[in-house]
């Protein structure tokens, strides 16, 4: 997972954090077109049990586990495919895809032409921000 948030950082955005049911949703629809999982932005990497948001270093506001079994060296947090992208704790070195936020002003679309990703334009207010499926 790391490498994930390296390519998001490179456009000045991160893994996605989800905040209410409306991006789950969106999450959960990229994700749809995987078999294994996608990973997201949450992770308890520095506190073993303290679950953040690699963007702000907060608490998640909003869950959608579908079981918490969180054991030593099972760190990040992705959607589950064979269980209906609901979220799991696992390793964070699987080779699993990556759900990412970034700036509207980003390269989403040049970055789409180079790593692959499938990018949608996710309204928040009047701000538009690009989530980008890789």
């Amino acid at each position: 997972m790391p490498t994930h948030e390296i390519i998001a950082g490179e456009f000045n955005g991160d893994l996605l954090s989800i905040d209410n049911e409306d991006t789950n949703g969106i999450a959960k629809s990229l994700a749809g077109t995987d078999r294994t999982g996608v990973w997201i932005g949450l992770n308890d990497r520095d506190v073993e049990g303290e679950l953040v948001w690699s963007d702000s270093d907060e608490p998640p506001t909003f869950t959608d586990f579908w079981r918490i079994r969180n054991r030593d060296g099972r760190d990040c947090v992705h959607l589950h495919s064979s269980r209906q992208y609901r979220w799991n704790i696992n390793r964070c070195n699987l080779d699993y895809r990556g759900l990412y936020r970034l700036p509207s002003n980003s390269y989403c679309d040049a970055l789409a032409d180079i790593v692959e990703l499938e990018c949608v334009v996710e309204s928040t207010g009047q701000d538009y921000s690009r989530t980008c499926f890789r």
